[in-house]
Parts: structure tokens; C-alpha cells; sequence
């Protein structure tokens, strides 16, 4: 026989298979191999079933959109881009899955207290649509609807089967776990539910969080250099606010410099706490923290710290007040302070800046000798006992001089010599 698209299905309650009559089927051509019409609408009977029988153009797939128009539902809902390949023998046909009147949710959520792997039983929880087709059933209340844990695993059903969907496209909404104190309720944003269409299609279980959570992390920075401290001695201990598990805790930053909080909190609120950093110059750095609790699954960044001793300090090399870029500067501790490097040359930027960044092993005083090699006909100088405190502190940069390469001169306290 010459090609033709044979289509058998079956509308059935989803509850528990029953086949249902007098349902509206158009099957739309969307594609692909053409088929004897563009449009094709029939009707179930006889325990929900329906037939189509039509001549193609050839055996490729044909694309189709089936839009199943069930009296109880606002609007029909389609099940898009079905591919189907015509037949050549009588008796043949694309036998189709069972579909359902009123598209369903086989959705399930298991809920754990964030911090731990326990499961939240027994808990009510309201789930309130944002987006999506609109949904419909007994079950619903100006786009809200209830459930609840179960005793042993925490595990709840959407909706079971008193929801239904208007069409095959995603619910998206708002997840409520209605907590029992000290916790308060806990939202689960952006909840993405699939509809299907297909009777006893397989159960789809996703997992989220409830509960306040603490899960933040915060990156160590070296004040001098400004890159990550990986694998440096942290101890973290609270002093104050809500109660928490992991009150105290040692451990180090990880291999990209990141301190990772493990603390699970007993109730919502702030948590303050002591947090020692020693970094790997310097002496150890404590800074006491406020901590919010926060109601999601995802971690936080909650700061980037820095820490260990720097020089928070820099100079300018100017002619007849016009800033110099480019200008080779020696920077020689002579004194004080170890710092690395000892020796080195900088030069100026594009705004005739140079900061001082040898890098000191501890806070306290460094004794520079400066030497500024300045275009001719300007003479080279120096700029001897040039002293700039380390700290172990966050500060905004200093500037130290503004040197004028036309008349050398340095700040208080020091020698200047020219031409050396």
C-alpha cells in the first residue's frame, strides 16, 4: 500500500486508567513528511480511544502537534513535535502510550534540615505558583496548594491527584515548609514542577533544604601581594548570638584560599563570632563577625579578608608639577624590617606613581634608600633614610612624597644626594 499515518491512542483518568469518552483530538501537522491534511480532528469513544488513518507523502518522519481538548479543562493542552513514521502494510500503526485527560504531576520533594542530613517529617508545606499554565483541581486555592512530609523520610507528593495542569509546560512556584520553632517557615524559591501526559509516566524525587543554613565562605587574601593564602591555620568560635552546632572549629583555607563554614545553626538569626586567621607572616589576626542565617540551598560568599603585614604607601615623581611616567625607581631597604625583596627596581606609571611593594616578614619599621634615575638632563638622586611603618591592617595607601626631579628633595628626616 502507499504510505499512510496511522495513529491508535487512548485517553485515560489519571487517577486510575479509565478510558474516557467524548474528548476532542487535532492532530496538527507541524513538519516533516506531508500528510493528506494540515489538520485532523477526531473523537474518543468506545473507553477513551482514538484513530487516525491518512495518506502521507512519503515514509520520513511527519512532526506533529496533538492538542487534547478535555471538557473540564479551560484550555486544551498539546503535546508538541510527536514524530511519527508512516506505514506500508495494512494492519500497521503507531500505537501510542496511554495519554491522560487532565495532564498530572508524579512529583515528589524530599525536605532535609540545612547542615545536616536529616529528614524534615511530618511537616506541612504550601506551594504557591508563580509562573506557568495555569493549574486546576480541588486541590487548589488561588494558585495554592498543601501537602505534607511523611513520618520516616520527609518525602511529600505534588499534588497527588487532585492538581492538574492546563498544559504540558512547567509550573514554577514558591515551596513554604511551615518549620516547627525555633525555625522559622522556610521558603524554596523558583520551584520548577514537570507535568506529564503519559498514564503512570515514572516518578521524578528532587531534593531540597529547610531551615536556616550558614553555608558561607569567605576568601583569605595576602595583604602585600593581593593573591589567595591557600592551606593557612583558621579557628572559628562563637561568642554570642544563636546557638549552633560546631560552636568551635579548627581548620585552614582550602588550595584557592577559601574558609568554609561547616556550623549548623539551631535557629535563625545572627551568630557572632571570634575568627583567627594566621596568615603565613605576621602574627595571627582576629576579627569578630557578625553571620546572618540565610534560607537557601546555595552557599554565600560572605567576604574576602586580608590579611598579613604590607606597605600601605607609595610616592609620585613629577617636573615642575607634571606627573612622570615611566621613571626607574630603586627601592634598597637599608634597615628595620626584613622585607622581599630587598633590592629592587620600579618604575612609575602612567600617573608618575610608585608604590613601595617589597613585601615585609612582620609589622614595624623599614629603612629605604631611594634611587630615582630620571630623564636627561635631569640628574639621578637618592634618597637616603626613607622610614615607612608595616602594619597588619587594612588602611588606604599613603602617599609618602612628591618628588620634583628639577629639585631633588625627601621628606623630613631624610638625606638627599645627587648625582650618585
Amino acid at each position: 500500500m502507499s504510505p499512510h499515518l496511522v495513529i491508535d491512542g487512548q485517553i485515560v483518568r489519571s487517577q486510575d486508567g479509565r478510558g474516557v469518552d467524548d474528548i476532542r483530538i487535532d492532530v496538527l501537522h507541524a513538519g516533516g513528511v506531508g500528510i493528506g491534511a494540515d489538520s485532523i480532528s477526531v473523537t474518543t469513544s468506545a473507553g477513551g480511544f482514538w484513530h487516525i488513518d491518512t495518506p502521507a507523502t512519503g515514509t520520513g518522519d511527519v512532526i506533529l502537534n496533538v492538542r487534547v481538548s478535555t471538557p473540564a479543562l479551560k484550555h486544551p493542552y498539546t503535546v508538541r513535535d510527536l514524530r511519527v513514521q508512516p506505514v506500508t502494510r495494512h494492519g500497521e500503526a503507531k500505537v501510542l502510550d496511554r495519554w491522560v485527560a487532565n495532564p498530572y504531576f508524579p512529583y515528589y520533594v524530599d525536605i532535609f534540615l540545612r547542615g545536616t542530613d536529616k529528614p524534615v517529617t511530618s511537616t506541612n508545606i504550601v506551594f504557591h505558583q508563580t509562573a506557568g499554565s495555569p493549574m486546576i483541581g480541588p486541590a487548589l486555592a488561588n494558585g495554592t496548594a498543601n501537602t505534607g512530609t511523611d513520618p520516616t523520610f520527609g518525602r511529600a507528593q505534588f499534588f497527588v491527584y487532585n492538581a492538574f495542569a492546563t498544559d504540558t509546560g512547567d509550573v514554577v512556584g514558591d515551596m513554604a515548609v511551615e518549620l516547627s520553632p525555633p525555625y522559622l517557615t522556610s521558603i524554596v524559591r523558583g520551584v520548577r514542577i514537570s507535568p506529564t501526559h503519559l498514564y503512570r509516566a515514572p516518578g521524578i524525587v528532587s531534593r531540597y533544604g529547610a531551615g536556616p543554613s550558614l553555608q558561607y565562605a569567605a576568601q583569605i587574601y595576602d595583604r602585600a601581594t593581593g593573591k589567595p593564602l591557600p592551606n593557612i591555620p583558621i579557628e572559628f568560635h562563637r561568642v554570642g548570638g544563636i546557638s549552633i552546632v560546631g560552636a568551635d572549629l579548627v581548620t585552614s583555607t582550602d588550595g584557592e584560599g577559601y574558609l568554609r563554614f561547616h556550623a549548623q545553626p539551631l535557629e535563625s538569626g545572627n551568630v557572632i563570632a571570634d575568627i583567627t586567621i594566621t596568615p603565613p607572616r605576621g602574627a595571627p589576626e582576629t576579627r569578630r563577625e557578625t553571620i546572618p542565617t540565610f534560607d537557601d540551598d546555595q552557599g554565600k560568599l560572605l567576604a574576602n579578608w586580608t590579611v598579613g603585614p604590607y606597605l600601605p604607601f607609595y610616592g609620585v615623581v613629577r617636573l615642575g608639577g607634571k606627573d612622570l611616567a615611566g621613571v626607574p625607581v630603586r627601592v634598597r631597604r637599608t634597615g628595620g624590617v626584613s622585607v622581599s625583596p630587598a633590592d629592587t627596581v620600579l618604575l612609575t606609571n602612567a600617573s608618575g606613581g610608585v608604590s613601595f611593594a617589597p613585601v615585609p616578614v612582620m609589622a614595624g619599621n623599614v629603612v629605604f634608600e631611594l634611587t630615582f634615575t630620571p630623564p636627561a638632563p635631569f640628574p639621578r638622586f637618592m634618597v637616603s633614610n626613607v622610614i615607612l611603618g608595616a602594619v597588619q591592617k587594612d588602611q588606604t595607601p599613603q602617599l609618602v612624597w612628591a618628588w620634583e626631579v628639577a629639585a631633588p628633595n625627601g621628606p623630613p628626616g631624610t638625606t638627599v644626594t645627587v648625582n650618585r
